[in-house]
């Protein structure tokens, strides 16, 4: 399996979308740029395991907030 940076830009945009977010809303929740949101929906630029991180741990934050699970919020049976 490899890397598809324009199949990755593509999911993050229709997630994005999913939760009705605008490119301005998710630049700010993970502290980037909007430019840089662009150029990661356009394959312009790559992820960072950094920004991955911020993004597992803004779900994380908001499943607990919305109290969808008590334990272990962030682990899955798929990992």
């Amino acid at each position: 399996m490899r890397f598809n940076p324009v199949e990755c830009g593509k999911r993050m945009k229709a997630l994005r979308e999913s939760k009705n977010l605008t490119q301005m809303q998710l630049a700010e929740q993970l502290n980037i740029s909007l430019n840089h949101v662009k150029a990661l929906e356009h394959a312009r630029r790559l992820f960072s395991i950094d920004l991955v991180n911020r993004r597992i741990w803004l779900q994380c934050k908001e499943r607990i907030e919305d109290n969808e699970s008590h334990a272990f919020p962030c682990v899955h049976s798929s990992l």
